[in-house]
């Protein structure tokens, strides 16, 4: 750096012996400083405005003065900038280059004299910034030290101490700032030092560098299957654990002498079901505490020797106990609400993919569990299904309520309630249209990318009275209670899913029906505690060479297979004798001792404790006559937590009503495409 505005040494006597060689040792070590910038010194200064050169700091101000009408100098003492504000001014010319004259109007309350950006050298090794205090300040034209001033002063021992103060003020703030460079170069020199005595310099950095946890998605979720209520609530839904256990009880040919993993077991009631119906080895996989209560679940109820608990998440797991490589069969109650959320699927594919037994043993093997078909997913397919309602409770609830709460307007509270999907029961009477399946999930081959989806939906609008006499004699309550009113709105949208288990694995056709329980379940439990792991074949109409039954109101088409993989569910012969036709009994898919099982979380079924996902829209649908609902279903994890999902419907109504001649007219869009987003979280 430049030691300009130095004042030249005291040549008077009255200076002490001691303050001489302070000020010597003061001045090598400045001589020192100098040295070491000696090159600086050398560097020729730029005009702040145009590219001409010269030898000095000062011949470039003096040409940008005379030239471009600024002062620079007397800028910085007009403006009282301090030294970091003098160079952010100067860093600032020679990086945006401003014009000479929007500078004649700074007040020093500019940004970028305190935006520290511009502490950083526009311009390598500029002597504009290499300028001391001195020459920017005021005083500097003050007389050196020791010289008495010229006007006769009558203390000029107190001027000489005051000039002292001032030079030694000055030399210490100079210190200061090349101690400030010498430490960025000294940073600069060893950024590229990767070792020093055998230490990894970089991961000493990665040390001191402050780590930002990656985002966790998966705490809240695991913390929230804790506690007690939450398996009170799964194991009381009599529709979803009857299910289960029915299934695993009533096909013994899948799981005795079989190895079966439980993929997020909780309290272990399917693990203690696969290990009733016979299963060889059991491997519960649990990554939340409530494992501790699964653990001695099993020990109290005797299968502590079949089943063996694995605290871990199952993306985690390398290997499974006891050298054991392949499953049988994977069982897991991994649906959420809209079937989707929470994203557990995700896991339970990744153990099929990493552990399940793969369909390569010949088909004609029967000395293996299966057949030795390859493994087994249970349940094997899931289909989601959407419709039209006008669930009008909800709305009272969720919107027209805050309209006024006790005298006050508070509809500001309903503002939100469009943004998010309403997880509740809809009344089977509110279903305003026929459902149309929007996914359907083949859960032997579905891979984690196709989860994230757009599906193509048309919803035919049901047939509507119009008339009181009609709509009494409809039966329908709902429709009952519009006597007066001869118009239909749909005001949401509502989503569940069906639930499908076959014994091998294979696939329904799309329109194959789903079981529906309508009880009020106290038999299926009784049900449940009947059943005994068997492996007597039954009769079924199948060996008999009688034709297949479907439930009542199933369509003809549920008859046909769409492919070999592809079955029609049939009803047990043994299920159906004394069992009423309303019976959910006969609804149970069996063939000799394997048994089809499905269930419905729709609002024509028995309520579970998924219940249906529902998406009020903002502007209803007056319904029609012939009136069809079209459009796409969007479905994809959300950005702002990977186990909540967003949902797109985007939709028009087409109006396809038939004509007085008897023909139908053409099908008619609405010119108006509608789309709402929600998010299911």
């Amino acid at each position: 750096m430049s030691d300009h505005g130095y004042p030249p040494k005291s040549t008077e006597n009255t200076a002490s012996e001691e303050e001489n060689s302070s000020s010597t040792g003061s001045e090598d070590g400045d001589n020192n400083w100098d040295d070491w910038v000696e090159d600086v010194q050398n560097t020729p200064a730029f005009s702040l405005f145009d590219d001409h050169q010269f030898p000095t700091a000062e011949a470039a101000l003096t040409y940008d003065k005379e030239t471009h009408g600024f002062d620079l100098v007397s800028v910085c003492k007009s403006l009282e900038l301090d030294t970091h504000q003098r160079l952010r001014l100067v860093n600032y010319i020679r990086s945006e280059r401003p014009p000479a004259a929007d500078l004649s109007h700074l007040q020093g309350s500019e940004v970028f004299l305190s935006d520290d950006k511009y502490l950083k050298p526009a311009q390598i090794d500029d002597p504009l910034l290499q300028l001391q205090m001195n020459e920017w300040s005021s005083d500097s034209d003050e007389e050196p030290l020791g010289k008495p001033s010229g006007d006769g002063s009558k203390h000029p021992e107190s001027q000489i101490l005051r000039r002292k103060v001032k030079q030694l003020e000055e030399r210490l703030a100079k210190a200061q700032r090349e101690l400030v460079d010498y430490r960025r170069l000294v940073n600069t020199s060893i950024s590229n030092v990767t070792s020093i005595g055998g230490i990894d310099l970089d991961e000493v950095r990665k040390e001191d560098t402050p780590k930002v946890s990656p985002r966790d998605d998966d705490t809240h979720y695991f913390e929230s299957y804790n506690e007690q209520a939450i398996h009170y609530t799964m194991l009381t839904d009599r529709v979803r654990t009857t299910t289960y256990a029915t299934f695993i009880l009533s096909n013994p040919s899948l799981f005795q002498g079989a190895v079966v993993m439980d993929v997020g077991c909780g309290t272990g009631i399917l693990s203690l079901l696969a290990a009733r119906a016979g299963a060889k080895r059991v491997i519960a996989v649990e990554a939340s505490k409530i494992a501790d209560k699964a653990e001695a679940i099993f020990k109290s109820s005797g299968y502590a020797d079949v089943i063996t608990l694995v605290r871990s998440k199952v993306e985690d797991l390398k290997t499974l106990p006891d050298d054991i490589t392949r499953v049988d069969v994977i069982i897991s109650e991994w649906m959420g609400y809209a079937l989707l959320y929470e994203s557990m699927l995700d896991s339970v594919l990744h153990a099929r993919d990493r552990f399940l037994k793969p369909n390569t043993t010949p088909l004609s093997s029967t000395d293996q569990p299966n057949g030795g078909r390859g493994g087994v997913m249970a349940p094997s397919q899931c289909r989601m299904m959407l419709a039209l309602c006008d669930p009008q409770s909800l709305i009272k609830q969720h919107i027209t309520f805050w309209n006024d709460v006790y005298g006050f307007n508070m509809s500001a509270m309903a503002a939100e309630v469009y943004d998010d999907a309403i997880v509740d029961h809809v009344p089977k009477e509110c279903l305003l249209s026929s459902p149309s399946s929007i996914k359907d999930l083949n859960l032997q081959e579905i891979h984690p990318e196709d989860l994230l989806f757009t599906s193509e939906f048309v919803l035919k609008v049901n047939e509507l009275p119009t008339s009181p006499a009609a709509k009494a004699k409809s039966g329908n309550v709902y429709f009952m209670g519009k006597k007066h009113d001869h118009r239909t709105f749909a005001t949401a949208f509502v989503l569940w899913f069906d639930t499908f288990f076959h014994p091998d694995g294979k696939q329904y056709s799309p329109d194959a029906p789903c079981k529906v329980h309508t009880g009020d379940g106290d038999w299926e439990v009784s049900d449940v505690l009947k059943l005994k792991p068997s492996a007597k074949r039954r009769k079924t109409l199948d060996q008999a060479g009688g034709p297949p039954i479907v439930p009542t109101g199933a369509p003809a088409s549920a008859l046909v297979s769409s492919s070999p993989e592809q079955v029609t569910p049939a009803v047990d012969v043994d299920d159906q004798k004394g069992v009423s036709q309303n019976s959910p009994i006969q609804t149970g898919f069996s063939r000799a001792d394997r048994r089809e099982e499905s269930f419905t979380t729709g609002p024509h079924g028995t309520p579970t404790h998924w219940k249906q996902a529902v998406f009020l829209l903002k502007d209803p649908i007056e319904l029609k006559r012939g009136m069809e609902v079209k459009g796409n279903f969007r479905c994809w994890k959300s950005t702002e937590n990977s186990r909540e999902l967003d949902v797109e419907l985007c939709f028009s109504t087409v109006d396809s009503s038939t004509s007085q001649e008897g023909e139908t007219s053409a099908s008619k869009e609405a010119d108006q495409l509608t789309v709402q987003k929600f998010k299911v979280r």
